[in-house]
């Protein structure tokens, strides 16, 4: 196994937290479609746009210590960055959205959430990137 210099243990850091709805939901050969923030803000803007306009079931959000440590005001309420996951099913086509709010400010954070969410995607089902 390659060395990638991250301590063992570490990818317990970021947990993937379930709706009730989310827990049972079949994600096999699922769409998975992932937007952030950054310099070009289409995708973000196009993936809450299908959120807003879809109105999918909430699957659940990640959580993790290596998020930034801010508040984000959102309509007079502070609210911490995450990393929401919603599921959308249509005429068989299943499609995983996954928003994030916040860049994430570390290599060793962005590969560990990145690994961590790969690896739930995989578990249940959904490969199509």
């Amino acid at each position: 196994m390659r060395d990638n210099g991250l301590k063992a243990g570490r990818l317990q850091d970021v947990e993937i937290v379930l709706t009730r709805d989310g827990e049972n939901v079949d994600l096999k050969g699922a769409y998975v479609l992932e937007a952030s923030p950054g310099p070009g803000a289409a995708g973000s803007i196009a993936l809450n746009y299908l959120v807003e306009t879809l109105k999918p079931l909430k699957l659940g959000e990640v959580r993790s210590p290596h998020f930034p440590h801010i508040s984000l005001v959102s309509g007079g309420l502070a609210k911490p960055p995450r990393i929401e996951l919603y599921f959308y099913e249509n005429s068989g086509l299943k499609l995983i959205l996954i928003s994030r709010n916040f860049p994430v400010d570390t290599v060793e954070g962005s590969y560990l959430i990145a690994r961590r969410l790969y690896s739930f995607l995989k578990e249940r089902g959904a490969v199509n990137y």
